[in-house]
Parts: structure tokens; C-alpha cells; sequence
């Protein structure tokens, strides 16, 4: 079983604006132009992070939201879709925490340009 991360093979992202989720309600729409992942420095975590092509501009959106993670690694999004993701509210996971809550729609999928299957290639390949 391929236990690496399902974009692991993409490039790093530069560019852009990064999205923030202060208020409720807070939607970003457009075309996705690309995906990578990101390891947090300090937790080792890994997300997903894309860039969006809005109508205000190219926004990078960081998924580092436990809810926001877990749609876009159900979905797995391609170059070339559309998307739309809204902060919908916060959810009591209790002990005094919250986590942010997302809405992620995506439509378009037979125009999106599929990334590269990852295949794992040894010396004895060449």
C-alpha cells in the first residue's frame, strides 16, 4: 500500500495571497492553478495547500484546519477545477477547544487536468 501523501509529488507554491479565516462566512470561489503540500516546521504536520484563481486575485489556501484538511484529502481536487470553500463556524470539540468548520464544493471535475500518478522508480528501472 503507497502510504505517501497524494501530492507529494508537486511543486512547492509561490505567488499569491494567503486566505485567512477570521469571520464566518469568509468564501473564496475560482479555478484551481495549483497544488502542493505543506509540512508545518514546528508540529511536522502535513496539508494540503493551493492556490485559487479568484476574482480578487491568486489566493493560496493553506489547509491546515483539521475540517478544511480532511475535505480536500476526501476530494483530492485537480488543476483546473473549481472550487468554492466557506468557513461556516466553529464546532466545540470540548475542553475549552473549537475547531473551524468548512464547506468545500467543487464542480467541473471532467475539465480538470489530472496530476501524475506517482510511480516509484528504482536504479534497476533504467
Amino acid at each position: 500500500m503507497n502510504t505517501q501523501h497524494p501530492w507529494a509529488h508537486l511543486e512547492p507554491i509561490t505567488g499569491g495571497t494567503y486566505q485567512k479565516w477570521e469571520t464566518v462566512g469568509t468564501k473564496i470561489q475560482g479555478e484551481i492553478i495549483s497544488l502542493s503540500q505543506r509540512t508545518d516546521e514546528e508540529s511536522g504536520r502535513t496539508y494540503p495547500q493551493l492556490v485559487v484563481s479568484a476574482s480578487d486575485g491568486e489566493r493560496i489556501v493553506a489547509a491546515s484546519q483539521v475540517d478544511l484538511r480532511n475535505k480536500l484529502l476526501a476530494e483530492l481536487p485537480n488543476i483546473g477545477q473549481q472550487i468554492r470553500i466557506t468557513y461556516v463556524g466553529n464546532e466545540n470539540i470540548g475542553a475549552g477547544k473549537t475547531i473551524k468548520k468548512f464547506d468545500v464544493a467543487l464542480k467541473d471535475a471532467a475539465k480538470a487536468k489530472k496530476p501524475a500518478p506517482v510511480v516509484e522508480v528504482d536504479d534497476d528501472d533504467f
